[in-house]
């Protein structure tokens, strides 16, 4: 197996080589997955990512989820400390450009410490459960430790048999990409 820097730079760029159509049709296809799963159904709050470049769109799950009366927080990332910190927000205009070119919330938003599940981006998954993130490590230290339902969002092409980890990396509780499913 390759190493990770490399592993990561080349699922990256296969991601980044899916074209919009078909992202946008997964995209689509793992909402459906996801809003149907009883985690989310019975969630009263939820950390979700903002959707960045290529990854699986979160904007939908989180105007849905607020539809619904959930809490939804996201997070605002603390460059120095590499730390994110969750704050709840009311609709996308609650966001602002912020690290990493990423939105983040507004400064007036309320933060929330814990929450029923948490939608983890990442560059690839395993089957194993394994997740590999951008290498800062702002999942891995907020996840570890929490009761959450930790469900990993992926594109099917992204999901590989094995990937490399360290004994850090957080481990999913679920994963869903456009074709399936899988549990712990």
């Amino acid at each position: 197996m390759m190493d990770k820097r490399a592993f990561r730079a080349d699922a990256k760029a296969k991601r980044d080589n899916i074209p919009e159509a078909a992202r946008s049709t997964a995209d689509r296809a793992i909402f459906d997955m996801l809003v149907s799963e009883k985690a989310f159904l019975q969630a009263k709050s939820i950390f979700a990512y903002i959707s960045f470049g290529s990854e699986v769109s979160t904007t939908g799950m989180i105007e849905y989820a607020i539809g619904c009366g959930k809490t939804v927080a996201v997070p605002r990332c603390d460059i120095k400390k590499h730390e994110m910190t969750f704050f709840v927000i009311h609709g996308l205009r609650d966001l602002k450009k912020g690290a990493y070119g990423i939105y983040e919330p507004d400064e007036g938003c309320e933060r929330l410490d814990s929450a029923d599940i948490c939608l983890v981006p990442g560059v690839a998954f395993s089957s194993g459960m394994a997740r590999m993130g951008y290498g800062a490590g702002y999942y891995d230290r907020f996840l570890y430790g929490r009761d959450i339902i930790k469900v990993g969002l992926t594109y099917g092409e992204l999901l590989f048999d094995e990937i490399p980890c360290e004994e850090y990396d957080i481990k999913m509780d679920m994963i869903i990409c456009e074709n399936r499913i899988i549990r712990r």
